[in-house]
């Protein structure tokens, strides 16, 4: 068994899938992931997913984890069923999200089920453009385990070429407004995700 700290699910359309598959494989690595084939994950059910491919990103405090799920093309009904077993396979193992990328686009009611799964849809061609591009900058891991201060933990994500906003209030689902330490956004179109650190100044606020 492979533990994941926080996992994300990306999938795949296209003929070509082992080409495909090595694109995204080739991507992620430059962004400091390392890649394994046929990792399997035990969800909460007890039920063992098998992904064709895990990569993780170990970052101590910031660990992330994406798993790659080749599947062929289908027609309507084939890709909506499939869509609804990457949501429940999401919701099993505690995927924080789902990217698919698609070899033809998808119909208009499956694109709409995939944005009410919070999925990320990407075109083959996309992936195709994506493969030529550079990190922005490369990726530095920190050596701390224990950070003195917010500014060591502001640098040590920055380094991990997230982008850090302070002080921040974020409107709720409900309406209500919440004020968090630090939200980190990693805007990257396949990898994106976010961070949310609070930080306890006095024992009263466990």
């Amino acid at each position: 068994q492979i533990k994941v700290d926080k996992i994300e699910m990306v999938t795949k359309t296209n003929n070509s899938a082992p080409a495909l598959k090595e694109l995204i494989k080739q991507y992620l690595e430059k962004r400091g992931y390392k890649t394994t084939e046929g990792a399997k994950v035990l969800g909460k059910s007890g039920a063992e997913h098998t992904f064709d491919m895990l990569a993780r990103r170990d970052a101590s405090f910031a660990n992330h984890s994406i798993g790659i799920a080749v599947v062929p093309e289908g027609d309507e009904k084939t890709r909506i069923n499939f869509l609804h077993n990457c949501a429940n396979r999401a919701y099993d193992v505690g995927l924080a999200g789902c990217v698919l990328a698609v070899g033809t686009p998808l119909s208009s009611e499956t694109q709409r089920l995939a944005q009410h799964q919070h999925m990320k849809v990407i075109g083959a061609d996309e992936v195709q453009t994506l493969i030529t591009e550079e990190p922005g900058r490369p990726v530095k891991f920190s050596e701390l385990l224990i950070f003195q201060n917010k500014g060591q933990l502001v640098k040590a994500l920055e380094n991990l070429n997230y982008r850090v906003e302070q002080d921040v209030k974020v409107k709720g689902k409900s309406g209500t407004e919440y004020n968090f330490d630090i939200i980190a956004y990693d805007d990257d179109i396949v990898t994106g995700h976010r961070l949310v650190i609070d930080f306890l100044n006095a024992e009263k606020e466990l």
